[in-house]
């Protein structure tokens, strides 16, 4: 019923925008995500309309006509006028090039929905992101800061809660300052017949996630989380800076490149080594949709250098 219920609900929204314009589309798409993200999001996606029409999306100056025309050699050649400073008038990186990118090719993953001249493949480019590499916490620094933030003035005991869901959870930075207390649901696990709290988000790329957790993680949310609409009264802003003084304070080695993901690695490592080294349930920690994801930028790096294999090989006598 739930799956009929979804797709008649699909249909009717699909029935609705039948005569919809490409900025109706645009606000609907936009509306599934957190404010940080809708922000992002469109502001990459009206640079671009910007600067291969000179029309707004926001002044109803775009039709799908127009989108139509973008294929894959247009999306290419705009990557490269963000590389070179063409766009914005200072070159951008790799990585937050990347990230306009991303943000089109999700946009025009929609599209099509609506607008049958739209194809969705114009934005699937081969690009390297090469971000700033970070490192992780171990699980005795994860400790250590869940007990640090506790001491941490008025809303120390709210902070220390954070990260302590942070790293339970692997649910990303925005995510979890906004989560609301109407997204943390108890539902059944069909496979047990067990009851079991839920905290359902929206991930990056609008991905829906959910998330279990303990009864005890739950009650302990209760009694000490926040008492209005949202779970964490803490915005995103005192978590960078609670961060900074962390590392400044306690860990004090500047050469660790150290910051708010470094929780989630930590977190994913953590569901690696419980799991018996189950790739799979490192992917489920990290809500990962591709398992190569989880290997290449995640796992390993909270492995000691003294616990690898290359450092315990014994040359040949």
């Amino acid at each position: 019923m739930e799956n009929i219920a979804r797709i008649n609900d699909f249909n009717f929204r699909k029935t609705l925008f039948k005569d919809c314009s490409i900025k109706d589309v645009f606000e609907m798409f936009l509306s599934d995500f957190s404010d940080k993200t809708k922000g992002e999001y469109r502001s990459a996606i009206e640079q671009f309309v910007q600067y291969a029409f000179c029309r707004s999306i926001a002044n109803n100056g775009v039709t799908s006509q127009m989108l139509s025309q973008v294929t894959m050699f247009t999306a290419k050649k705009y990557y490269n006028a963000l590389l070179n400073g063409d766009v914005t008038g200072s070159k951008l990186s790799p990585a937050t090039s990347a990230k306009k990118i991303y943000a089109l090719s999700a946009f025009w993953k929609v599209l099509p929905q609506y607008f049958s001249d739209i194809k969705e493949g114009a934005w699937k480019l081969r690009i390297s992101k090469e971000s700033t590499p970070y490192d992780t916490f171990s699980q005795d620094e994860i400790s250590q800061l869940i007990s640090w933030a506790k001491e941490r003035g008025a809303k120390g005991e709210m902070l220390s809660l954070w990260f302590e869901t942070s790293f339970a959870t692997g649910i990303r930075k925005t995510a979890l300052c906004n989560l609301k207390w109407s997204e943390v649901t108890h539902k059944i696990d069909r496979k047990t017949s067990t009851m079991v709290w839920i905290i359902d988000t929206i991930d990056k790329g609008g991905k829906t996630t959910n998330t279990p957790i303990s009864d005890e993680l739950y009650e302990k949310l209760r009694s000490k989380g926040g008492k209005g609409e949202r779970v964490f009264n803490i915005s995103s802003k005192t978590i960078d800076r609670a961060m900074a003084e962390f590392k400044r304070d306690v860990i004090q080695d500047p050469t660790r490149k150290l910051c708010v993901h470094s929780i989630k690695s930590a977190s994913i490592d953590m569901a690696y080594a419980v799991s018996g080294h189950d790739i799979q349930m490192a992917r489920i920690q990290g809500h990962h949709t591709n398992s190569k994801t989880t290997e290449q930028h995640y796992l390993g790096k909270g492995v000691p250098m003294v616990e690898r294999a290359s450092y315990k090989y014994k040359p040949v006598q």
